[in-house]
Order: structure tokens, then sequence, then C-alpha cells
């Protein structure tokens, strides 16, 4: 029932939903006369997979009906089709960098491995650490097909409560098939010494001169405490002002905060397309920042009515008449459709530095 809601909240849910099927179901076949009752067989498996039913196959119906699609938008703004390899493993290596720790996982694979057939033991290892290792396994290597994220460790920050779980079993597992004692004193020993690794782990951007490694930042560097108090200081100040004026907004996702605080009636971001079903679906011409390749073109701002454009213009339209500025934001933006109702509000406001009507 768990694992059918994640499958629900993320599309990648359901991959950790697939393979805990896989294993369990196999388990049931591999059980001696599992098929020889079918009925039974067929019940008992409606009974175990009755979240898929019950909670992810309504939800998946009404995703079809109301939004006429079976994925969210953010796949498609996310560009997790097209795979983007390269980048993924440079996101792979960032995370493994702070989180050192989780490259035991490979090391203690193999010796546990090794000391296993030198205890003649089995090869198959336990059936939850069999369960763990494929959902790590499988998990890491979807994030890396679809390039990581632009953030930071983000895409694997919930697969790693996981992965220490591994690293501990397999830790187990080869302190057993060497034949040691494992008792609570060697379990608390083994809990003190990883829980201080975690804790020890490595900036890679402490000597960065900007917290940004080719096209991933730390963001919590970037949007500083500091930075958003300001930027929402300065959104609910303006903000009187744009909601009497109500003018249409084209701004890009790191001025999200500024957005949010000065909630105006429309607002396009045209840099992602999370929230624009006909951005997210534009073709990717060039890799780069993942989940912020796609701009709005033009000409479907202009179609939408687009009156400002939180960026500066390109040399190629700038004219004195089309650009202003906002007092206390650095740069100058640029005016796309002029609308004299909308713009007499706004030069009211001197924040608004507008050119002359």
């Amino acid at each position: 029932m768990l694992l059918a809601g994640a499958a629900v909240t993320r599309p990648d849910g359901l991959l950790v939903y697939g393979i805990c099927g896989l294993f369990v179901e196999g388990a049931v076949l591999l059980r001696p006369g599992s098929l020889r009752a079918p009925i039974a067989w067929l019940s008992q498996r409606l009974r175990t997979h009755a979240g898929l039913f019950l909670i992810f196959a309504p939800a998946l119906v009404f995703r079809v009906v109301y939004y006429g699609e079976l994925v969210p938008n953010t796949f498609y703004a996310k560009s997790a089709h097209d795979p983007y390899a390269g980048q993924g493993l440079h996101y792979l290596s960032l995370y493994l960098s702070a989180y050192w720790l989780l490259l035991g996982i490979p090391v203690l694979l193999v010796a546990a491995g090794f000391a296993r057939l030198r205890a003649k033991r089995s090869l198959r290892p336990p059936f939850a650490g069999a369960i763990a290792a494929a959902v790590v396994g499988a998990y890491v290597a979807y994030v890396v097909w679809v390039g990581g994220d632009f953030m930071f460790a983000r895409f694997l920050i919930p697969v790693t409560p996981l992965a220490l779980l591994l690293l501990e079993a397999l830790l187990r597992d080869l302190w057993e098939s060497l034949e040691w004692r494992w008792d609570a004193r060697a379990a608390g020993a083994a809990a003190l010494i990883l829980a201080g690794a975690v804790l020890l782990r490595y900036d890679p951007y402490r000597c960065e001169p900007a917290p940004i490694i080719q096209y991933v930042g730390e963001e919590q560097k970037i949007y500083t405490p500091e930075r958003v108090r300001y930027m929402r200081e300065l959104a609910l100040k303006l903000r009187p002002t744009i909601q009497s004026a109500q003018p249409l907004i084209e701004f890009v996702g790191a001025q999200s905060v500024l957005i949010y605080y000065l909630d105006p009636a429309t607002a396009i971001e045209s840099q992602t397309g999370l929230t624009d079903r006909f951005i997210a679906r534009q073709p990717v011409t060039e890799r780069g920042w993942v989940g912020h390749e796609k701009t709005a073109p033009l000409s479907y701002l202009n179609e939408r009515g687009v009156h400002l454009l939180l960026r500066p213009p390109p040399p190629d339209r700038r004219r004195p008449e089309s650009v202003f500025r906002i007092a206390g934001l650095p740069g100058e933006f640029e005016i796309l459709n002029y609308d004299e109702a909308v713009f007499a509000i706004l030069r009211q406001d001197a924040s608004f530095q507008l050119p002359a009507p």
C-alpha cells in the first residue's frame, strides 16, 4: 500500500514498486506447490497488490481524464525521457565525493562474496539485502540515465537511507562469513563508526568561487536565508501595485521567490516549463542545465499577451522604450507588450522605473 502511494506521488516510485513486486512474486513462484491451486494463488496476488488497484489505478485514470496525460508535466519539463548519462555520471560523482562512505558498498559486496566462498556458504544474498541492492542500483541507474538534477544530491537523497541500510547488511554479512560473532557490542561499534563517517561528509563546493560545478549547484548556498528574506520583503513592498495593475509576467526559475510573494494573477515560468504544458514539451536543442533547457518562444509569450519579461532584452530588441528597471533588483528588464491601463498603475509606484508613455 505504501509503495503504491509512492508510485502515485512520483513516476520513479513505480520503479521501486516494480522491483519489490518482482522479488515478492519470484519468492512465491519458487515456493513448492505454489501453482497447484490457481484460484487461491490469484486471490492471494490480488490481495498482495491491492494498493495498486485501490490507490494507483484510480489516480492514473484521474490523470488521463483530467490532465490528458499518464505522467505529470514535470516529466516533460525535466526531459526525463531524453537520456543525458554523461551529466548523470557527473552528478553521481559529486554525490559520492560528499557521501564517500557509500563507496564502501561495492567494496563490501566483493569482500562478502569472497568470504562466503571461503566459508563455503551460498552466494545468494539474504532476501531483504537483495531487494535493497536491486532498488538502490536501479534507482541510481535511472537518475544517471536522466542526467541527475541541477540541485546537488537532491535526486539521490531519497535513496540514501536505504543505501546506508544496505551498507550495514553487507558489513554484517561479511562479519558473519568470517565466522566472527556479531553481538550487541559489534553492532554498536559499527553503528558509531558509520554514523561518524556520515557526519564527516565532504563538501565539494567549499573551494569553489561560486557554489556551482558543471551545471550542478548547492542551492542552500545560493538561496541563503538572507537573500530569501530580502526578496520576500521587496516583493511584499511591490505586491499591492502588481495586484492592482495585474500585468502578465514572464520570469525564470531563479526568480520564483520573488514571484511567489508578488502573487500576480498570471506568471509564466519560461525556462523550465514546470507550470506550462506548451513550454515543457519544447524540444531540447542543446543540453546544459538539467531541467532548464527549454525557453519559451517569443511568439508564444506574445500570443499569451505577456507585458513584462523579468530578464534583459537581447541587443537586437533593446530600445529605450522597451526596457524598465525595478528598484532593488539589479539590471534591466524588457517590456514585451504595452498596455496603457496596466502601465499607468505601475507608474504610480516609484519602484517601477518605466519609459515615458
